[in-house]
């Protein structure tokens, strides 16, 4: 399987990836892993029509592997690596200026931006790979993969210069001449004609192939060898493949993927075996096996997505595996403890039983060691004693197996003596300072709360069960989504804004805001495009895009007019509302003498057109995509329907009076006169701007009753001067009318 870029592949590439990108901008870089990186493009566009949105391009490339643009909407790492910082860093909104191969070695330079502000990416396709950052003198910043080279004196590191322009080091002449020919013939014993040029035709062997069986018109290479009478038809078959790699340099290349088919499980799978940018003669063999794309970029995009696809599938399969496995053990480990517990259950209620049915034996064992305990025998005189015993065939001591004075208690081995085939003897300790029937319920609480723990432990772990496998589905479904490569989609033009396609095939934009509304009239309203406006301060601005030179349908403005009463204060208040269209050319910027027009606010002149009440609903579809062999017959289908509906009407219209025209112009409830041309109407469109709450605290009612207590101490103040200036006044007016009747 061909799994990396070769030189004729890199040669296809480059004419298509400096159209779609010499020019445009960087606008991001992501990392996809520690070697694959995304590079996002966007090209601002100043034309104003819908047509010309914002284009943006994503570029992938892979130390060692690949460069092309991808459609495939690839998973990134959250927190970028450092190398990405470093290309974010310097390569953030600079242009595109310019994409070259490094003489004909599989060396990629891409220079963004110009002067001494540029910097340059240099991807290594050869050998191990490497992604190298370098000034506009390429003095190395940054890169991938050290690398050292002492024969060349090359050494990639920070701060070295990048050896572009180094002699031999990168493979720079690619002709083959007739004494080359001659030289690489008679020098070397191999004669298959593969194996003995490959090594010297740069492009690869399969272009070699395909110029070989085209210049002789051979059907098949199998048979053929070297000989030295074939001088002058390789010097020809060298001359043609290189006129075949110049014809490439021109321009874009249409792509080719070799599928193999593979049968797993009775099941037959296609799968993606190479990728080539010229349809080789050799492929004729097996054209059923070989697709043909638009172009080459298409066909490597293809290849390494659904490559990533299948790695991504085994992984997430191998997840899967795991978290099974996990729950898997959960569950046995789950088992084994229940399982456990029930079998201390049964054991502790064995032993119970045995002591009852030993009563009196077992009584007779404890009072035994009590006594011997109570004269103050020693342990060690207590174990002669019950050993001698034993020896004796004491029916007491021949049932005590092992003494465990130091926990105060000692082991019998007992049986049923009523049914001794129902189980074998067994061993059970004795506490010394109970009594048989204590020992015995001692059992029964054990086995009392073994129960009560199997139970805890059945509702704890079915519960654990459940959550452990919650967490683990969870895992799962976030890994696929972040993992999953699907084919992105291209957001078109009038997506950010309200929009529907009416029943005639017009499509309708309305504004989200202010902002938006503006840029509908200002952007998007071309000069057979139809205004409409609900009747009411605030609605939306809607436009009916005409991509005929008819008029637009009643029906679709009755649609359209539909549209703006429901994105309007009426939907809220749920009062219905009529609206009105106008034509592009009345809609003006320019406001009145003394008048101000905010954002997204317009001037109507002339006559509106106003359309009936509208309901206010409204309701969604379903948008599917077709490939062209369905549009074919649907198109068909549409063609036969509409014949039909015609000459059904045909027949109709014989058997019923006949109908009369009116054009729509007409259906207008506002009455024509001659005022209407010179009325003037503003539009303010979009929402309200909302004023915020306040919420008044309590320190906002101390700080308010404060104030109101400063001001009413100001007045009381201003009062007692104004009063105070009163009397004065009063005093000096009386001081000089006495000093006048003095005088007089």
């Amino acid at each position: 399987m061909k799994n990396r870029f070769k030189t004729l592949d890199l040669i296809a590439i480059i004419p298509e990836l400096k159209e779609k990108l010499i020019g445009n901008r960087v606008y991001q870089v992501y990392d996809v892993d520690n070697k694959t990186y995304l590079i996002r493009f966007t090209k601002p566009t100043s034309t104003t029509s819908a047509e010309d949105e914002i284009s943006k391009q994503i570029l992938i490339i892979e130390s060692g592997i690949r460069i092309h643009l991808t459609e495939y909407d690839w998973p990134k790492n959250t927190t970028p690596s450092g190398f990405t910082m470093k290309l974010r860093k310097h390569l953030k909104n600079k242009r595109l200026e310019a994409i070259n191969q490094i003489q004909n070695d599989r060396v990629v330079d891409l220079q963004f931006g110009s002067g001494e502000y540029a910097n340059h990416i240099i991807l290594e396709l050869f050998s191990k790979g490497n992604i190298v950052l370098t000034d506009n003198n390429y003095v190395i910043l940054s890169f991938l993969r050290h690398f050292k080279n002492d024969n060349f004196k090359v050494n990639i590191s920070v701060n070295e210069k990048y050896p572009v322009l180094l002699d031999g080091y990168f493979n720079s002449d690619s002709r083959i001449s007739k004494n080359q020919i001659a030289d690489i013939i008679f020098n070397s014993k191999e004669r298959d004609f593969r194996k003995l040029f490959n090594p010297h035709f740069i492009y690869g062997s399969h272009l070699m192939e395909h110029s070989l069986m085209e210049i002789s018109d051979m059907k098949t290479m199998n048979n053929f060898k070297i000989s030295e009478n074939d001088l002058e038809l390789l010097e020809k078959v060298f001359k043609h493949a290189e006129s075949l790699v110049d014809e490439m340099r021109k321009s874009q290349s249409k792509g080719y993927l070799v599928v193999r088919m593979e049968t797993n499980d009775s099941e037959t799978v296609a799968i993606n075996d190479e990728f080539h940018p010229f349809r080789y003669k050799q492929f004729e063999s097996i054209a059923d096996n070989l697709l043909e794309f638009e172009s080459f970029n298409k066909a490597v995009d293809v290849f390494f997505s659904n490559i990533e696809m299948q790695k991504i599938k085994s992984k997430s399969l191998q997840n899967e595996k795991q978290a099974i496995k996990k729950l898997e053990a959960f569950k046995k480990d789950h088992e084994s403890r229940v399982e456990t517990l029930t079998k201390l259950q049964e054991i502790d209620d064995q032993k119970a039983s045995l002591i009852e049915n030993n009563i009196e034996l077992v009584d007779s064992a404890i009072m035994v060691l009590r006594s011997a305990i109570a004269n103050k025998f020693s342990w060690s005189n207590i174990a002669e004693m019950v050993k001698d015993a034993q020896e004796q065939d004491d029916p007491i001591a021949s049932k005590i197996k092992e003494l465990k004075l130091e926990k105060n208690s000692f082991t019998m081995l007992l049986n049923d003596p009523y049914d001794e085939t129902c189980c074998e003897p067994m061993n059970v300790d004795i506490d010394i300072d109970l009594s048989a029937y204590a020992n015995a319920k001692k059992f029964y609480d054990h086995r009392k709360d073994a129960v009560k723990k199997v139970q805890k432990t059945i509702n704890h772990s079915e519960q654990a069960y459940k959550n452990v496998e919650k967490k683990i589905k969870q895992q799962l479904k976030e890994n696929s989504i972040k993992t999953t490569i699907v084919m992105s989609k291209k957001i078109l033009w009038f997506e950010k804004f309200f929009w529907f396609i009416s029943s005639e095939g017009f499509i309708v934009i309305a504004g989200r805001d202010a902002q938006q509304n503006e840029l509908i009239v200002k952007r998007y309203l071309d000069k057979n495009d139809i205004y409409v406006h609900a009747n009411i301060h605030g609605a939306t601005s809607v436009v009916i895009k005409n991509h005929t030179d008819g008029e637009i349908p009643p029906k679709t403005l009755n649609e359209a007019a539909n549209m703006a009463v429901c994105y309007s204060a009426s939907w809220d208040s749920k009062v219905i509302s009529n609206a009105y269209w106008v034509y592009s050319h009345q809609i003006q910027k320019t406001a009145p003498t003394g008048q101000y027009l905010s954002v997204g606010s317009f001037m109507i002149r002339g006559k509106k057109n106003f359309i009936p009440l509208q309901n206010l609903i409204l309701g969604f579809g379903i948008l599917f995509r077709i490939d062209d062999e369905s549009l074919e017959r649907r198109q068909q289908s549409r063609l036969t329907t509409e014949q039909n509906e015609i000459l059904k009407e045909n027949d109709e219209e014989k058997e019923s009076f006949p109908d009369t025209v009116i054009s729509y112009k007409n259906l207008v409830e506002q009455s024509y006169d001659k005022r209407s041309e010179n009325d003037v109407t503003i539009v303010n469109t979009g929402e309200n701007v909302k004023k915020k709450v306040k919420i008044f605290t309590q320190k906002d009612a101390k700080r308010k009753t404060n104030q109101e207590q400063r001001i009413k101490e100001k007045i009381k103040k201003k009062n007692r001067k104004d009063k105070m200036k009163t009397e004065v006044n009063t005093d000096v007016n009386q001081s000089d009318q006495t000093v006048q009747r003095i005088h007089n």
